[in-house]
């Protein structure tokens, strides 16, 4: 179903980079939102659940997405 690697552990460089962590926060009164939105994984996600967001994504029941690893999220998902 997939061509991705099965090593699911981030690379030096970017588990340092997610290491500080993301802060996040909304303020009500002044109706913004500061700092970065984002929450790391605690590794790339599975070749299978690539596949299947990546077919989600592009309505392509072919396409494996392959040439990308999913590494984390938004609020948004």
């Amino acid at each position: 179903m997939t061509d991705l690697p099965d090593d699911l552990t981030f690379p030096a460089a970017l588990a340092e980079a997610f290491a500080s962590g993301f802060s996040w926060e909304w303020d009500e009164e002044a109706d913004v939102a500061r700092g970065c939105d984002f929450e790391p994984y605690d590794g790339f996600e599975s070749g299978e659940d690539t596949t299947w967001w990546f077919r989600l994504w592009t309505g392509n029941p072919e396409v494996t997405g392959s040439a990308f690893r999913f590494f984390g999220s938004t609020g948004a998902g």
